[in-house]
């Protein structure tokens, strides 16, 4: 990938004579895409999509899987180049109903270069078994013996499919074999594993031939294409374009060489523009179109894909980079770490989150990022990258000096980082180098801190020049998180706390100019003071309370309180039940959400006063309350009739 950067400053200027041309901040895919509006229509996941070329495919693997007369253990092995489709392939067959009512227990298992078994084995026993949430939990303090022996156990009196996806080495397998499939115990065992590497699939199942995929035909491609192009008309039979569109259509494809992630991405950006002849053929006469050999072949349609994106979504694409390949991302951690970043365009009205659900969406339409799961209101819940994008994100990242991967060990000069995110089983660095970051400015820790407080607290204090701070543990049993004193933190203007929390530090001991606080998950106890300390915070602008960050049934706003304060969210308070807004308080409140405080009785009195609000959200609260704030009729209306933009959902 060494000629990427090169190929990027070619495309970029001739972005012009081919029709590309960067946004405005805050203008939206709204004005590019025949009225397209993404908060009203979103893209389908891969699973609602037509399966292009692979139906022989599924079908034969399928029945395959099915055969009763099968040796008791059976490993199928898809083969093919990056972007040639092989977790698509897998994951079709997977998804199928009478695949899934064949087998008593069936898990999917991303593998990656790098993983950990224990992490496989975890994940695998999330999928096989009905596990409480403190039974997941649990998970964490198990090793892999037990974890081994536990899956074991509950398998062998079962049918199980087990898919692993990615597999690099012969090694790998053998310690996948060896960590989940104990052969000649109890019913049988099926396996899919898609690699790169022919003779890692040779060596896992020299009996079984190998299903080795080959490139697109040329009606397949296009229509695979042109799935992606209108990917909003689901069904062929809906999609129509004219004969002259077509012709320049199957140019652009035919220079694909039948890869299907050349083809999505090239369709995707094709997504974003006018569907006209003219705009296509300079998008085909223009570009340089010499493709390498192998997975190379896409990187001048991910170049241009990327030089494509609106700058103000460059930094958001990129910042993928700094997840492990394979990784399946909590959208809603993405988005609190894009804001963090200061990614987000303020826009209108709009929180800056409802932006950024708007950047993610349009990442997904233009097929760089894959929705790998939505939640009930059609939301991205989690989100993927390709690794072959992954590859091109980080080359091109480093270029920008964005960020850089490193692994435990890193001899490149520590002062001149600026940004630093630690994730799951890299705490060599919090151990070994993280105080001699003396330059880092942003700070994104995610893991198991209790393994690493004392380390943690110690380097952070050193870091004065930090302007970010966000630490994340998922465990809920897990030591409080490290706190400090921030006093000497100068440049320090947001704290993102996700996580278990014993209290809140002392008011001197927070920065002097924080302007940012959000807390999640901290499980702070009404008599922390917890109100009456950030209220007190002179500079504080955005304070965001999350996921039960706080136990306590009554929130307070004294007079004279939050005296810049602009934006207060309130999200999943469970135990909440009165809010109270003192005379005086909030005077420059333009942006309230309140949103599934299940307990919340009503909104306060006091609102009557702030002025300044400009825009009330409520969302997903209880009926009773939602009657009370309806207009004219409810009992609270007259605290928030002065208000210009109420909105309930």
């Amino acid at each position: 990938m060494e000629d990427i950067g090169t190929r990027i400053e070619k495309i970029s200027a001739n972005k012009s004579k081919y029709g590309i041309e960067n946004l405005e901040a805050g203008e939206t895919l709204v004005r590019l895409n025949d009225g397209l509006a993404l908060k009203v229509r979103r893209t389908p996941t891969e699973e609602e999509l037509e399966v292009v070329g692979f139906e022989k495919d599924i079908e034969k693997l399928a029945n395959l899987l099915k055969q009763e007369e099968c040796q008791q253990f059976l490993v199928v092995s898809i083969v093919g180049m990056g972007g040639a489709g092989k977790s698509t392939l897998a994951k079709s067959v997977y998804n199928r109903s009478d695949i899934k009512n064949t087998f008593d227990s069936y898990a999917f298992i991303y593998v990656s270069q790098e993983y950990r078994i224990k992490d496989l084995l975890s994940g695998a026993i999330t999928q096989v078994m009905m596990l409480t949430n403190e039974k997941k939990q649990g998970l964490e303090m198990m090793n892999e013996q037990e974890l081994r022996k536990m899956l074991s156990d509950y398998l062998k009196e079962r049918r199980c499919l087990f898919i692993f996806d990615d597999i690099w080495k012969r090694e790998d397998w053998d310690r996948l074999k060896l960590a989940f499939l104990a052969q000649g115990e109890g019913k049988p065992k099926r396996v899919i594993l898609t690699t790169r590497n022919v003779q890692v699939a040779k060596y896992a199942d020299p009996l079984t031939d190998l299903h080795e995929l080959s490139p697109l035909g040329d009606e397949d491609s296009f229509k695979l294409f042109s799935q992606k192009v209108f990917q909003y008309q689901v069904k062929s039979e809906e999609r129509s374009y004219s004969k002259e569109l077509e012709e320049i259509g199957r140019k652009l494809v035919a220079r694909c060489s039948g890869l299907p992630l050349a083809i999505v991405v090239l369709g995707g950006l094709l997504s974003t523009k006018e569907k006209t002849p003219s705009v296509w053929s300079k998008l085909l006469d223009s570009v340089n179109w010499q493709f390498n050999h192998g997975p190379q072949q896409c990187m001048d349609i991910l170049s241009l894909s990327y030089t494509d994106l609106p700058y103000y979504l460059q930094s958001c694409f990129l910042y993928f980079g700094l997840f492990p390949e394979d990784y399946e991302i909590d959208s809603d951690k993405l988005i609190r770490l894009w804001v963090a970043e200061g990614f987000i365009q303020q826009r209108g009205d709009e929180t800056m989150e409802d932006v950024a659900e708007d950047y993610l969406e349009e990442l997904i339409q233009r097929s760089i990022i894959q929705a790998a799961s939505r939640r009930s209101d059609g939301g991205v819940e989690t989100c993927r990258i390709h690794d072959i994008l992954r590859d091109f994100v980080v080359s091109e990242a480093k270029k920008d000096k964005l960020l850089e991967i490193h692994g435990n060990n890193c001899s490149t000069s520590l002062n001149r980082f600026r940004r630093l995110a630690i994730h799951p089983n890299n705490g060599s660095w919090i151990e070994g180098g993280l105080e001699k970051l003396t330059n880092l400015k942003e700070l994104v820790v995610h893991g198991d801190l209790m393994l690493h407080t004392k380390a943690l607290t110690s380097s952070i204090v050193k870091l004065t020049k930090l302007r970010l701070l966000y630490l994340f543990d998922p465990s809920e049993n897990a030591a409080p998180l490290p706190l400090v004193s921030f006093s000497n933190h100068v440049h320090l203007y947001s704290i993102f706390l996700d996580g278990y929390l014993e209290k809140l530090p002392e008011l001197g001991d927070f920065p002097p100019y924080l302007t940012e606080v959000r807390l999640y998950k901290s499980h702070l106890k009404q008599d922390d003071q917890y109100m009456e300390t950030f209220e007190k915070l002179p500079n504080l602008k955005i304070l965001e309370l999350g996921w039960d960050s706080f136990e306590g049934k009554e929130l307070i706003c004294s007079v004279g309180g939050f005296s810049k304060l602009r934006n207060l969210s309130l999200h999943k308070l469970s135990n909440l039940e009165d809010l109270k807004v003192e005379e005086g308080a909030f005077p420059c409140l333009k942006f309230l959400i309140i949103s599934e405080c299940n307990h919340l009785k009503m909104l306060p009195d006091g609102l009557r006063q702030v002025t300044t609000l400009q825009e009330l959200n409520l969302f997903n609260m209880p009926e009773e309350f939602n009657v009370r704030v309806q207009e004219n009729t409810g009992e609270d209306w007259e605290k928030i009739k002065h208000i210009p933009s109420v909105t309930i959902l």
